[in-house]
Parts: structure tokens; C-alpha cells; sequence
């Protein structure tokens, strides 16, 4: 998918992608920024985690995944929410970051590339406050 395609908050995607897999929003590779590639941005580092060991494994070496220091991305106020759609951003958020990580395909490196700009897309963090 072309970034400029891809949607301001995380999308809500059935189980099923989950379970077996779905790179519908995984970022095409040329269009993923080099230091995402090479593993220098933050999002890339905690996919690289994710893709290791998991939410809860990334959680101890990221503690920022699991409190308020990101902000995540959500739906605007005027959104209108199909009957069953998923209104959590944090569940709607990790399924796709899931469903892209069990996929059989692309490359590794292009999923943690990949889902490291979603993660910085999604989840930025907050500025410092003072």
C-alpha cells in the first residue's frame, strides 16, 4: 500500500487476518523511508521487538507501549462506526500490527520496517511536557 493511501488512525480488521495473516496495510517497501529500513527510528526498533517476542516482551524492554506516553491515533469525533466495529484503539491498533507480523509474506525486513512506520504513524510519542 502507498503511504499516502494509508489511513490516519489504525483500521478495524477481523479476526481472521489476525489469525492467518494480512498485509493490506503494510507500506509497499519503496515507499518506506530508509532509517526505517535500517532499523534507526523508534517504531522500527520496538516492530523488531514485537516481531521477536511479542506485545508482552516488547512492553518490558518498551515500558511506553503499555502507559501513557504515546498518544494513539483514533477515529475523529464525527466517525461513523459500522454495527460490530471494533471502537478500542488499542485492540484495533496491535491486530494489524499482528496480522502483519504472522503474515507468510513479504521479507522480515520488510514487515519490521513496515510496522515500524505504522507504529510511528499510529502511536508518536508525546512530547516531553516540562
Amino acid at each position: 500500500m502507498k503511504i499516502s493511501d494509508l489511513p490516519p488512525f489504525p483500521p478495524d480488521i477481523a479476526e481472521v487476518y489476525v489469525a492467518f495473516g494480512d498485509i493490506t496495510f503494510l507500506p509497499d517497501w519503496e515507499e518506506i523511508p530508509q532509517n526505517y529500513k535500517d532499523g534507526i527510528a523508534r517504531g522500527a526498533k520496538i516492530a523488531e521487538v514485537l516481531c521477536a517476542g511479542g506485545w508482552d516482551f516488547a512492553a518490558k524492554i518498551f515500558p511506553d507501549l503499555h502507559n501513557t506516553s504515546v498518544d494513539l491515533a483514533v477515529p475523529p469525533s464525527d466517525h461513523v462506526y459500522a454495527v460490530g466495529e471494533e471502537r478500542d484503539p488499542v485492540i484495533r491498533f496491535k491486530k494489524v500490527i499482528d496480522a502483519i507480523s504472522v503474515s507468510f509474506q513479504p521479507k522480515h525486513q520488510h514487515k519490521v520496517a513496515g510496522i515500524g512506520y505504522l507504529i510511528d504513524l499510529w502511536a508518536p510519542e508525546k512530547p516531553f511536557k516540562r
